[in-house]
């Protein structure tokens, strides 16, 4: 009885399957086309083996439909050989998509998609799809790789092969009817190729085009490719219209979509031409070229002198301010500061202010930073100066003296004493 029983469950599963496939032969495929390349034909597709179970193709000339049934203790699987796929740049594969329509007969069943590379079929590192949950509507899985040589290898010189594989095995002899429970209906198979033959975009260099660097300058520009995604931005410079490039350095790890590096300028002056290249994964490149204008040539001080040395800031009228007088080679930012004979600062005369090239002239009037006037002694002006780029002169320096003293007569005579004013010519 239990072994009769156990045949009529298994021959009444069996039924159920056949008739849910009859239940789908009129199901006509939609063609599904990729956005650039040729969709392989599941039409005419054909399976390869099956292991561990037994395969019915009820494929008509409007539908593909193979039916799979576990009956043993291995896992199921079906390997299919698509149809030629033409793609119009194979080298430059760079995505492909697996399209199925299916059926399990359990919600708990997850299939294995696997593509093969030339080598092995893999599972390319995707999650198992429970086909069961998408019974009238189409899984779509994308495949994409950092490296797209990896996506291409899957193209198989035009003959992809996909391997549907079973993630769970049987248990208990292969006459145990609970070995039917796993069932997997195909009824659309395909593969679609992507290609990329667009180059990334370039855009918004920083520093702009036209701006005046010096130093080491973090150069920079957004890349964008919306398709197989930017490699990496090389940069390069050359002298003007020379197309004499020097590789700076390679950027691959952007912030957001900007790739960006230092580049040290120093030993350069004069117009130069920057270069960004960027490329995508599969070696579409787009250049762009800004012109700056490289100054590292520092400002230079030059004829430093005060106007009164001494003088006595006494408020008398008479030489109580000196001023310091300077040239500068180009327009820069001035400090001015003045020491006195112990190397202490007594006064910032001026503060990081701007200066046009040539004579310039700061007045003192004797006074430290809390507005007293300092005693007498030697005071030192030291000049710093820095040009719009950063670049920094040679300090220079002078020094006056600050005498508020009044002078004193000690031992003063008459002689002749008594002396006769009158004119006699005597005393």
């Amino acid at each position: 009885m239990l072994r009769n029983a156990r045949g009529y469950r298994r021959l009444a599963l069996a039924l159920l399957g056949l008739l849910t496939v009859a239940g789908f032969l009129t199901h006509s495929l939609v063609s599904r086309a990729g956005s650039y390349t040729t969709l392989a034909n599941a039409v005419s597709m054909t399976y390869g083996t099956v292991s561990g179970g037994t395969a019915s193709d009820t494929r008509t000339s409007n539908n593909t439909r193979l039916s799979l049934y576990e009956d043993s203790s291995y896992r199921l699987g079906a390997t299919f050989t698509m149809d030629t796929v033409t793609v119009p740049t194979p080298a430059k594969i760079y995505k492909v998509v697996l399209t199925m329509e299916g059926l399990v007969n359990s919600v708990d069943d997850y299939w294995y998609p696997k593509l093969y590379d030339g080598a092995s079929y893999v599972n390319t590192g995707l999650t198992p799809v429970n086909f069961g949950q998408l019974t009238t509507s189409d899984t779509t899985i994308t495949v994409s790789a950092a490296d797209p040589a990896q996506v291409q290898k899957y193209y198989n010189n035009g003959s992809p092969r996909v391997r549907i594989q079973d993630t769970k095995v049987a248990t208990g002899a292969a006459s145990d009817p609970n070995n039917l429970r796993t069932y997997l209906r195909i009824d659309y198979l395909a593969l679609t190729f992507y290609d990329d033959t667009t180059a990334p975009s370039l855009t918004n260099h920083n520093p702009p085009n036209g701006t005046t660097i010096g130093g080491t300058t973090t150069v920079g520009v957004d890349a964008v490719d919306t398709e197989s995604g930017v490699k990496d931005v090389t940069f390069s410079y050359s002298p003007a219209g020379a197309n004499t490039w020097t590789t700076i350095g390679t950027a691959a790890v952007p912030a957001g979509s900007t790739y960006s590096l230092p580049w040290n300028t120093s030993g350069l002056n004069g117009s130069y031409d920057l270069r960004a290249v960027a490329s995508d994964k599969v070696s579409n490149s787009v250049t762009s070229v800004v012109t700056y204008a490289i100054d590292n040539t520092p400002p230079t001080i030059s004829a430093v002198g005060v106007s009164q040395d001494p003088f006595s800031p006494n408020a008398d009228g008479f030489k109580d301010t000196t001023s310091l007088n300077y040239t500068l080679s180009e327009n820069a930012t001035v400090t001015v500061k003045i020491y006195d004979g112990s190397n202490a600062l007594v006064r910032t005369l001026v503060n990081g202010a701007a200066r046009t090239a040539g004579t310039n002239s700061e007045v003192w009037d004797g006074k430290n930073d809390g507005g007293s006037v300092v005693p007498d002694g030697t005071y030192t002006f030291k000049i710093d100066a820095s040009d719009g780029i950063g670049n920094v002169a040679t300090q220079q320096s002078t020094a006056a003296q600050v005498d508020n003293t009044v002078p004193v007569a000690s031992g003063a005579t008459f002689a002749p004493n008594p002396f006769s004013p009158n004119g006699d010519a005597v005393n």
